[in-house]
């Protein structure tokens, strides 16, 4: 299943505990996104009323409450007038997200098998958002303290329906 927001988004670099960041994005299509979602099955692409307002003209779809099915593209979409200007990409700041032991051992081109035990942190209480964002970097931070402490990683920081997980 699939689903599609549109709009600006916000990206927010949580953590530095170690100088391992982690990524997080935000904003008005994560929203739409999440309750998109809602109408998702497998197989499914849902758009959300702001992204189908950009691909109705090019497609063809069923609508529901918050959503439309995609169900044919029609046509492809032109490609932008003057494509967006990237900025360089940091290779030590690319670096810094890269979790410790992919740097270690993914280099080498060799696998290993270790026992590990995985830890879900659900932030329930902390939207992502800006206003949000002092508690967020706090948790993470902390949560990368611990992490450290007893010798693991953050992998990922996500956000979704259900609030933010470490």
């Amino acid at each position: 299943k699939a689903t599609i927001g549109a709009g600006p988004v916000r990206h927010f670099e949580l953590g530095g505990v170690g100088d391992a960041w982690h990524g997080l994005l935000t904003g008005a299509p994560m929203a739409q996104i999440k309750a998109a979602s809602r109408h998702a099955a497998p197989g499914l692409v849902i758009a959300s009323p702001e992204a189908w307002g950009l691909i109705g003209a090019s497609s063809e779809g069923v609508s529901a409450d918050e959503a439309t099915r995609v169900t044919r593209v029609t046509s492809s979409l032109p490609p932008p007038a003057t494509p967006p200007a990237l900025p360089p990409v940091d290779p030590a700041r690319l670096r810094r997200t890269v979790p410790q032991v992919v740097l270690e051992r993914g280099a080498g081109g060799y696998g290993e098998f270790r026992t590990v035990s995985v830890l879900f942190v659900l932030l329930k209480d902390l939207p992502p958002d800006e206003q949000a964002f002092g508690k967020l970097q706090a948790a993470v931070a902390e949560a990368e303290m611990v992490a450290a402490r007893l010798e693991g990683e953050i992998y990922q920081c996500i956000a979704d329906e259900k609030g933010v997980a470490i």
